[in-house]
This record gives C-alpha cells, structure tokens and sequence, in this order.
C-alpha cells in the first residue's frame, strides 16, 4: 500500500490570535495562516460549552470553522492530517467537526500528537512488530459488563487470555507489561481511567484490589514505566483528559504512557458509550489485521460506526451473541444482548429515528463515534 502524504497544521493560541502553521514534504517552507480568536475565547469557549452532546449544533460548527478552513487549502482528500492543538484546542475534537458538509475524519485519517517535537521521540521508539501479541485488561472492578465483553472480544484476535475482574490487580498488571522475557505488541486497557483535576499525577488507572495493596496505576508511576508495546488502547472513560501546565505540557494517561515508550495511545476524550465503543474497537484492529495503518484503522472504525444502521447494530450483536451460545456461554450471551438493546434505548432518546420510515443510525452523532483520538505514531 502506498504511503500517503502527511500534512503537519499546528496551532499556535496567543492573548490576541491564533496561528495555523501548515508543513508539506513537498513546500519549501512552512505557510501561516492567522485566525482571529483568542486564547482566552477559546479557554471561555471550552469552559462554557464543552458537551459532548453539542458537537453538531451550530454554535459549535460556527466557532470551530475557522480553524478547519486551512485545511482546506492545504490537504487533499486522503492525506493523513497530523493535527498538532495547542492548550485549551486540546479538548476540542477537531476531526469531529465538518469540512465541506462532511466529518474531518471521513476525509481524512488523523492522528494528534501533544506537540510537534514529541512526534520524533514516538516514531524513534516504534518496534515495526507485527502486531500478534497482546495483553488485555478489563472490568477491573466488576461494573463494566460491556468492557468486560471488549476485553475479551480484544483478546479473541490476538488467541489469549483478557485479564478481568479480580485477577486484573496493580501487580499482575506490572508483572505483564514489565517482563523482558515476554515481549507483547499490543496493550489493551478496558478499564475504568480517572482524572484528579487537582492533581493530575494522582489521575490514572483503576485496577482491582488487592488486599491493602492500592488498585490504581497513577499517572507519576506511570511515567517511570518501561512500556514495549506498540500500541496502547485505553477503552476506559476520559483516558484522554489532560492538565494544561506552562508551556502546554500535557501531564495525563496519554503523555504518561508516551514517555514510558509508547510509541502511539489510543485514549478517549470523554464517557464512551458501550455499545458504540464495542462496534468501533471491533472494526479499529479489524482495520489493523487486514494492513492498514493505525490512522486509517481508526479512520475506518468511527466511519463504520457514524454510518451503522439499526440493522447492522443487531446484526454485530446477535452474531457474538450466537458464537457465545455455540460455545455454551449462554449466560454472558444473554447479557450481551441486553446491554445492547439498553445501549440502543439509550440512542434513541438522543438521536430520534428519522420520520417516513428511512434507516435509523443510531450512532451517527459524534458523541458516539468521536470520542476516541490517535496520539504519537500512525503507522
């Protein structure tokens, strides 16, 4: 498959303006374009409005236009966009929003990075594996039934083991991801994430008990990690919320996991829906298995779930759900198919079936699909 052309848009936020620096390998220098919003409108934008749910409305698409409009100018349909935000951008899902009438990310694959910088130290710490080993955590504390089902629907791909409910302790965790002799590719997290606004070192990963042992992998401990996967996929909630520091240092899960050699972190931007995270995981290594980068894998997923009609939901489901009878799992079938329709309720109260009988998709609306970012390497 032919590599595809990246374009670099960097945004600079400053007490006056805003600057969009955009780089191709074939300009022969950088092109600035200056936008005239504020950080501090900006920060107020974020603090007052930021809702998952308000993505699509007006208000939303009218602020974030100018930002996309370079874009525009700059790439063609089919480049990779590496989108580099700066302090409060950082909370907003720019390929959520529309180019042309269409979502960012239907025309591009996409892949964020904290800075511009920090892209060579994860390309530079990139394996090139092929992506066959994983390890998988999930349901940590036995309140995340569908997560529980990711974990192991994750772990079916890579023919092991997800590691759930009590077993996925503090130490079994550093006892599988800090083995030498047991190199893995692939780290999958479907747990429970937390953030301490207050301190932000504190925020990190809710694991299982373990006696008076602590049950969470704070993000300080994190960073004196030394991961060797690939790939690390957080399905947990607000895994990708950050803390702005001086200099727009971003001290969270995302960074953390960067700097314990992490080359790319699959996170979420806010509360991930459990039926709609399902699909999309599913469809994200579907993407991986069959040779496509980890930009386009992700590209790929939220387009089939944005475009997935009521039909194909309980199609997926009822075809795990019959795999998991023919193996005798009658019990976790059962619940399967009924956090799925409790999911697709849920749906219907915020994106109402459409009138005159045409398909109905429940997870059109970006709440549902746009929450999951790429950050470091995409290949």
């Amino acid at each position: 498959m032919p590599s595809r052309r990246v374009v670099l848009v960097e945004y600079v936020c400053t007490d006056h303006v805003t600057l969009v620096f955009g780089a191709r390998a074939d300009w022969p220098e950088p092109k600035v374009i200056e936008i005239p919003t504020s950080l501090d409108t900006i920060r107020r934008f974020v603090v007052d409005h930021f809702n998952p749910h308000a993505i699509g409305s007006d208000q939303w698409r009218t602020f974030v236009a100018p930002f996309l409009d370079p874009i525009r100018e700059w790439a063609c349909e089919g480049d990779l966009l590496w989108l580099v935000p700066h302090d409060a951008l950082h909370y907003l899902p720019l390929h959520a929003f529309e180019l042309d009438g269409r979502p960012l990310t239907r025309r591009h694959p996409i892949v964020y990075s904290p800075s511009a910088a920090i892209m060579k130290y994860c390309q530079a710490r990139r394996t090139g594996r092929a992506r066959h080993r994983a390890v998988v955590f999930g349901d940590s504390r036995d309140d995340l039934p569908f997560a529980r089902e990711e974990a192991r629907m994750v772990a079916e791909r890579f023919d092991t083991e997800a590691i759930l409910g009590a077993q996925a302790t503090r130490d079994c965790f550093l006892a599988h991801t800090q083995n030498a002799d047991q190199p893995f590719d692939i780290l999958h997290l479907a747990c429970h994430g937390s953030f301490d606004a207050g301190h932000p070192l504190e925020s990190g990963i809710k694991l299982a008990p373990d006696g008076d042992k602590t049950a969470e992998l704070t993000v300080e401990e994190i960073f004196g990690l030394e991961l060797g996967a690939e790939l690390v996929v957080l399905g947990a909630c607000e895994s990708g919320v950050n803390d702005r520091r001086a200099g727009d240092e971003l001290i969270g899960l995302t960074r953390a996991l960067i700097y314990a050699g992490a080359p790319s972190v699959l996170v979420s931007l806010w509360r991930v829906d459990d039926l709609s995270t399902l699909i999309l995981m599913d469809a994200f290594y579907d993407g991986l298995a069959h040779g496509l980068n980890k930009a386009e894998a992700l590209q790929q997923a939220q387009c089939r779930v944005m475009t997935l009609d009521e039909a194909a939901a309980y199609g997926f489901v009822r075809a795990r759900a019959d795999a998991l009878k023919r193996g005798g799992q009658l019990e976790r079938a059962q619940r399967l198919e009924q956090l799925a329709y409790d999911s697709l309720l849920e749906a219907q109260d915020v994106n109402p079936r459409p009138a005159g009988g045409a398909p109905w998709r429940p997870f059109s609306l970006p709440v549902w699909w746009a929450p999951f970012v790429l950050v470091g390497d995409w290949r």
